[in-house]
């Protein structure tokens, strides 16, 4: 009993400190802390390159490069590299069009599917330009948004930028709202965290900027390369924040179960990247360690430890009416999963019943992803989420 009492309790608390008290610690120094307030130029100071994989993208390349050209940048002071990775739709006719127009964008035509991480890796190649801003093809800039990414980096102590990714297509009938909170909740976190110590914990692939030179291979069949570049960043010596006024703006997913199979791949990517830095789960005083821990192990552990409360409990409610109840509590949680996916078929949307479905989504993905990740990841050749979606 002493022993499921002590699983029980070290879950809770460890649950607990990630998703509160690990925040709150961070907006608490945060306060205290003299703000980087600096102001950059409207225009880059610097040459760089834009790298945007596609596969399939018709439904939003052309709004992508047209928010490049809002930025009115100097033609001369950058180039936009585009990869078709085997797209079988109009992508590469959309883009064949601004590439005969606008001499700064390139288009690069691979007739096999390269995976996202490798069609990106060999766009690199092709950049001649140290500032290196990576991007998908449904995030569209703020006009202020490039200048405001490479100014950054006037700064020789940073390595990498993430941009601050607005949401949009929120609705109150699909999966949406909670997403959307989630993701600006991590937006805070890790501004917070580059901010403080300079341990962003891992830049939004759908936008980050990063010098070339400290741009690390990426190992074989990797999934989450964003993380993993971050990461190399910060072990290269490098400071990694995130600028909240960098806006850039993507639709985020509305159809859980769309979102459920995202969740799955970016889950079993995290827990390659969590083997491959495992190193510095022993270092948890260095900033790189705290953060990572706290951040990010506590996470991708945290279905695990949500899994550990449910068993102990439910063993402990045998013995004691206080773990009795307990375990009560957390079946009547789950069981407002089936109620919210009921309620929402009658389009009836209760925001906390829809919270709590979307929090226990993202755990069984995770211990989904846990799994597979154990088979072995054969390909890293991706899907791209569908755009402009629905929850019908």
């Amino acid at each position: 009993m002493i022993t499921a009492k002590l699983l029980f309790w070290i879950s809770c608390i460890l649950l607990c400190y990630h998703y509160v008290i690990y925040p709150l610690c961070l907006a608490f120094f945060y306060s205290f802390k003299t703000k980087r307030n600096k102001e950059y130029d409207q225009s880059p100071n610097f040459p760089f390159s834009i790298i945007i994989p596609a596969h399939n993208e018709e439904a939003c390349i052309a709004d992508k490069l047209d928010s490049i050209l809002a930025n009115n940048i100097d033609p001369q002071k950058y180039e936009v590299l585009i990869g078709s990775d085997n797209s079988t739709d109009q992508t590469v006719q959309i883009v064949q069009a601004y590439v005969d127009k606008y001499p700064q964008m390139q288009l690069y035509e691979f007739k096999e599917r390269q995976g996202k991480i490798n069609l990106v890796e060999k766009l690199v190649e092709y950049a001649q330009y140290e500032i290196l801003i990576h991007t998908d093809a449904n995030v569209l800039f703020k006009d202020d948004c490039i200048a405001r990414l490479v100014n950054v980096f006037e700064d020789q102590s940073i390595g990498v930028v993430g941009a601050n990714i607005v949401n949009t297509e929120v609705t109150t009938d699909g999966i949406s709202v909670p997403e959307s909170s989630y993701i600006s909740i991590e937006n805070r976190i890790k501004y917070w965290e580059g901010e403080l110590m300079g341990t962003m914990m891992g830049a939004f692939g759908g936008c980050f900027a990063m010098r070339k030179s400290l741009m690390a291979s990426i190992p074989n069949n990797f999934i989450v390369d964003d993380f993993y570049l971050t990461f190399k960043v910060m072990e290269q010596g490098y400071q990694s924040i995130y600028d909240l006024k960098a806006v850039c703006y993507e639709d985020v997913s509305n159809d859980w179960r769309e979102e459920f199979r995202r969740k799955l791949r970016i889950g079993i990517g995290n827990y390659q990247n969590l083997l491959y830095f495992k190193s510095w789960i022993i270092k948890p005083f260095s900033a790189i360690g705290f953060s990572f821990n706290s951040h990010k192990v506590l996470r991708w552990l945290g279905w695990f430890f949500i899994l550990l409360m449910f068993m102990s409990s439910a063993y402990l409610a045998i013995h004691s009416s206080l773990y009795y109840w307990i375990f009560v509590g957390l079946v009547l949680t789950l069981l407002l999963i089936p109620i919210d996916l009921l309620l929402s078929r009658l389009n009836i949307h209760i925001k906390a019943f829809r919270y709590i479905f979307h929090f226990y989504m993202m755990n069984v993905a995770l211990g989904g992803s846990f799994f597979k990740f154990l088979t072995g990841v054969k390909s890293n050749i991706w899907t791209p989420t569908k755009r402009h979606q629905s929850n019908k």
